[in-house]
């Protein structure tokens, strides 16, 4: 039996959406991309739901986009759903009101490090590594990150990070954009998310 590749569960006003693919690291699959999109405008129009939390299935955050997949759309054979499920997920990220809180409890690459520049408050694990290799692989950077990078760490910091291609542990990750900065936490980060998330 399949199992569904986003798991939802509220506590409370506090709704906690698992990316769950585990045995992918939670890459985004076309299936993925608009399981979280619909999630995300579902709990955006619930009156009950005062933030959301996001986090991972297994050791990863997310490692990004499934290659297998990207890999089908750059040889022409992209899946059904592909032409909107990358743009839809971000204009989903930038225009939703309900706080979106990141309990980063493993490594996230790629889309799995950016799409941290949305959250109103980022919670990482001290096990967890963030990684943005768009340099490395010679593309240009997603997910408006060449913009809201320096937005929330600054212009140096950001430039450090995309030259390195992996964002240094000792700088904060990511800047929220109302609430608090990004810091490390121990364990998966999930207890330490609902805590703020419960109180907005």
């Amino acid at each position: 039996m399949n199992q569904p590749s986003l798991l939802q569960d509220d506590d409370g006003a506090v709704r906690i959406i698992t990316l769950n693919r585990p045995e992918q690291r939670n890459a985004f699959d076309i299936g993925l991309y608009h399981a979280l999109t619909r999630a995300l405008r579902s709990a955006d129009t619930d009156e009950s739901v005062r933030a959301v939390v996001l986090t991972g299935a297994g050791p990863a955050f997310s490692a990004g986009t499934d290659l297998g997949e990207l890999a089908a759309i750059a040889a022409g054979s992209p899946p059904e759903g592909a032409a909107d499920a990358f743009p839809g997920l971000l204009a989903t990220l930038a225009e939703i009101d309900v706080p979106l809180i990141a309990a980063v409890q493993g490594p996230g690459v790629g889309l799995g490090a950016t799409m941290l520049s949305f959250c109103e408050i980022v919670i990482i694990a001290d096990t967890a590594r963030l990684k943005a290799p768009f340099a490395e692989m010679g593309v240009p950077p997603e997910a408006a990150s060449s913009y809201l990078f320096p937005v929330r760490m600054g212009w140096q910091r950001a430039a450090n990070n995309s030259h390195d291609c992996e964002i240094q542990r000792q700088e904060p990750a990511v800047y929220v954009r109302h609430l608090l900065g990004s810091k490390p936490a121990p364990g998966s980060g999930l207890g330490q998310t609902k805590r703020p998330g419960a109180g907005i």
